[in-house]
């Protein structure tokens, strides 16, 4: 995405006329071969812009598909760089070499997926207000982090709460989101800050940690919208969120997206109950235990205990015959003779 993956192939810039032009030759080959099971659409620019890198595509698929190799039947394929889940290939079109884009994602994230990559970085700009409350908003849906309490460093899972675009806005307040027309990046800068929960100070690279802060400092779309808080955006009455207490306005949002979501308590509960398995199986064998057990230290201590993990057929048989072995010291000192 961004047009600059297939520089080398000579791609270039389209003006609006010749970039409608490309995506009639597209929608023409995609309406008559592509098959069944596979699913796909443009994502969205805003209204106003006139000059196009590179045309984005997200897709899914029930069955075997490679979007390549169903192309290079029907069009020229001039090149393509692959990184993860993003295909860009470079293509003779009516208009010239041009590239485009094509992002895989399963069958159910789709809409959320085509939602999330519309119209610039405004999903970016939104993600920031769940992440504050605790929670992801990414192309693959509205998560929720599970951490260790007692390491918060140490994650334990990552909870799918919703695949629903519009309810996952709801939730951090966010309003009439298909109602709205985003012509412009002033647009989406104000549907952006017109959260409750909205505070100008979360968007500053200076409050970023280095990671985000490297990232974001890239985004054209993420600077302007700087811009635009310093400048515009300050002779508007935005909201400022009082984030003071995050942990327990955290608090107070996972309460409520246990009610509003169904099924994402249910999720917790169960990741709960293996976290006091897991703190069983922990209790009765682990490296202390077997170094007062045996007398070994360093490699020796992890030889035999890799050993001993080693005789059963799985990690799950590990586990049963770990919690219901009344001796576990005595299971194991047995196995070593």
């Amino acid at each position: 995405m961004g047009g600059n993956s297939c520089k080398q192939y000579g791609v270039g810039r389209l003006n609006k006329e010749n970039f409608d032009l490309v995506i009639g030759q597209l929608d023409l080959i995609f309406l008559r071969y592509l098959p069944g099971g596979v699913r796909l659409d443009y994502i969205q620019s805003i209204g106003s812009k006139e000059t196009f890198g590179d045309l984005d595509i997200v897709y899914s698929s029930t069955q075997p598909f490679n979007i390549k190799s169903f192309l290079e039947n029907h069009i020229k394929i001039l090149g393509d760089n692959k990184n993860w889940n993003i295909n860009s290939l470079a293509i003779e079109t009516v208009a010239g070499p041009f590239q485009v884009d094509f992002i895989r994602v399963q069958p159910q994230e789709f809409d959320f997926a085509l939602a999330y990559f519309n119209y610039n970085d405004l999903g970016n700009l939104l993600g920031r207000v769940f992440h504050k409350a605790g929670f992801k908003l990414g192309w693959d849906g509205l998560r929720y982090v599970v951490r260790n309490p007692e390491c918060n460093t140490h994650i334990l899972d990552e909870i799918v709460v919703t695949l629903d675009w519009e309810n996952a806005l709801e939730f951090m307040g966010y309003e009439n989101y298909y109602e709205k027309e985003f012509n412009t990046l002033e647009d989406l800068f104000l549907y952006t800050a017109s959260s409750p929960y909205f505070n100008r100070e979360i968007y500053l690279l200076e409050n970023r940690n280095n990671t985000a802060r490297t990232r974001d400092r890239k985004r054209p779309t993420y600077n302007a919208f700087l811009k635009w808080l310093d400048s515009e955006g300050t002779m508007i009455e935005l909201p400022q969120f009082d984030w003071s207490f995050k942990l327990l306005i955290r608090r107070i949002f996972l309460e409520k997206a246990k009610g509003m979501f169904i099924g994402f308590e249910d999720k917790l509960i169960k990741i709960d109950k293996e976290m006091e398995r897991q703190k069983l199986i922990h209790s009765k064998f682990n490296g202390n235990l077997v170094r007062e057990w045996t007398g070994l230290e360093g490699m020796d201590l992890g030889i035999v205990i890799e050993k001993f993990k080693n005789q059963f057929i799985s990690k799950e048989e590990f586990e049963r015959v770990i919690l219901n072995t009344r001796s576990v010291k005595h299971l194991f000192l047995t196995s070593q003779i």
